[in-house]
């Protein structure tokens, strides 16, 4: 029988990890992540596998967020990103903080606020770019966000 929330969700992974199953748990979840078209359970095993630290769930992820599917239904799957280093990731985060919803643009300009690494200085001049071309057309909404958005390429350091 699935969990019925959370809570229990949560409960289940402990109790798994307790009892030497992990691997087993693990590669539960990611099938889970990367096959369903539900979004409550995409995400919980996305929290799951973010909570675990767990390494394989970045590319299933960076598809889903590239997915048509998940269109309207991204933020979690961006906040489960917060645990890894992303830096490799910057030009598909600005993408998202430019063009996707309300809570996956807020959770992926979180993601850039608090990057720290060394960025290639071409990725960094790209993205500096497309940020300068999206605030030429950005409704009123999203201005505010882009304009803190390019403060954080302002300088001209690149982390």
């Amino acid at each position: 029988m699935p969990p019925k929330s959370w809570k229990e969700a949560y409960g289940a992974k402990q109790e798994l990890e307790e009892s030497g199953q992990r691997q087993a748990m693990v590669s539960f979840l990611l099938k889970k992540l990367e096959n369903t078209e539900e979004s409550e359970i995409r995400n919980r095993a996305a929290l799951i596998l973010s909570d675990l630290k767990e390494l394989r769930a970045i590319d299933i992820i960076v598809k889903l967020l590239k997915s048509e599917k998940t269109q309207g239904k991204r933020g979690t799957l961006v906040y489960a990103l917060e645990p890894f280093n992303n830096t490799a990731l910057l030009p598909l985060l600005i993408d998202l903080v430019i063009t996707d919803g309300w809570e996956a643009s807020r959770e992926a300009f979180h993601l850039v606020e608090n990057m720290s690494g060394e960025i290639d200085e071409e990725v960094w001049d790209s993205c500096r770019a497309k940020i300068h071309i999206a605030i030429q057309s950005a409704d009123e909404e999203r201005m505010p966000l882009l304009e803190d958005l390019l403060m954080l390429f302002k300088g001209g350091e690149n982390n």
